[in-house]
């Protein structure tokens, strides 16, 4: 029957590898992630710089529309959103220069038009203040001179480069930011593909696993029951043998018996005889007992009989069996009671005498 290695099941390159491919995959898409927010960002500043390219624009409008309708309509009323927006221009430029820091063109762009707004404001002031010293005549004689139109022209030249550089890094900016969400839709997409492909391959080698183990345990319960029903078998036939062996020998000691008779003559020799026959059926019965009593032990039925024995009862029938033995060889056994010994103990005579 096959074996499946469990270690083999977990241990497999392919899941380490699938693993790395998943952790790179993510730390791609968290670097991805972060450079897309701030592509964001730097498409959200660059809006704001074209917003302000904007405001700076309407404000200088406001200049012109402020000292033409004073020069109109000689009211005072136009005055005052003309110094609103002396003030809100110079606010637009500083706001420029600040979200434009970064970018050392613009930066420069914004340094040649401050001079130019300058000369701009002075020339419109220098009208005003000829139309209510001199009249309209003087501060139209100022105008027909076209300074202040040059002026305009390379403010909005200026302004014009301002707002084209923005642009073309608002598309930049845009296009990067797209290609960055998309990099980071692909890299999540092939991570949740990754993760779900790694996700079933465990599962599949985990059930793998589990039936491996059902089938280990099965196998493992069919090698028990196999072991306990050859271990009962053997038990069996011991037990058969045993019986089988003692009838016999039951005839064999019931003969010696019968020859001990001390009412029988002999001869010396054949009454010394006699003895070791008996002697040796008794040991070889007590060996078949042995034999016996070692299956119920496997087969799991030995039961203990308690109850008080003499010592003697005890150390008599071993030293009976000792002392024949010995005879043969020459060897003399005896056996001595301590005094502290006690008359009686509690003990399975049988299992002892074992």
């Amino acid at each position: 029957m096959a074996r499946v290695n469990p270690i083999g099941v977990f241990g497999s390159s392919s899941l380490v590898v699938g693993f790395l491919v998943l952790l790179s995959m993510l730390a791609i898409f968290y670097f991805v992630e972060n450079e897309s927010e701030k592509s964001e960002e730097w498409v959200t500043h660059t809006r704001q710089v074209q917003t302000a390219i904007v405001g700076f624009l309407s404000t200088m409008q406001d200049l012109e529309t402020g000292q033409r309708g004073f020069l109109l309509t000689g009211q005072g009323g136009y005055l005052a959103p003309f110094r609103t927006a002396v003030q809100n221009d110079n606010s637009a430029l500083e706001n420029l220069r600040t979200l434009t820091a970064d970018n050392p063109r613009q930066q420069l762009r914004i340094s040649n038009l401050s001079p130019l707004i300058d000369e701009k404001v002075d020339e419109l002031e220098t009208t005003i203040d000829l139309y209510q010293s001199e009249g309209l005549e003087a501060a139209l004689e100022l105008v027909t001179t076209n300074v202040g139109k040059e002026i305009m022209d390379q403010i909005r030249m200026i302004v014009q480069e301002l707002a084209a550089e923005e642009e073309t890094l608002l598309i930049d900016r845009e296009t990067q930011s797209s290609q960055l969400r998309t990099y980071s839709v692909v890299a999540f997409t092939i991570a949740l593909f990754l993760l779900i492909g790694i996700s079933l391959i465990i599962f599949l080698r985990l059930r793998h696993f589990v039936a491996y183990r059902e089938q280990t345990e099965k196998s493992l319960l069919v090698a028990k029951e196999e072991a306990e029903t050859a271990n009962n078998a053997k038990s069996e036939f011991l037990s058969s043998m045993s019986h089988e062996l003692r009838t016999p020998l039951n005839a064999i000691i019931g003969f010696g018996q019968i020859l001990n008779d001390p009412g029988i003559s002999y001869s010396e020799i054949q009454r010394e005889g006699v003895g070791p026959i008996l002697e040796s059926g008794h040991h070889l019965l007590d060996l078949i007992n042995d034999v016996l009593e070692l299956a119920k032990i496997e087969s799991g039925n030995l039961e203990i009989s308690i109850e008080a024995v003499s010592i003697d009862a005890l150390i008599s029938p071993a030293m009976g069996m000792a002392k024949a033995l010995g005879k043969q060889y020459g060897i003399k056994v005896e056996a001595s009671e301590p005094e502290t010994l006690t008359d009686g103990v509690l003990a399975d005579l049988t299992r002892a005498r074992q």
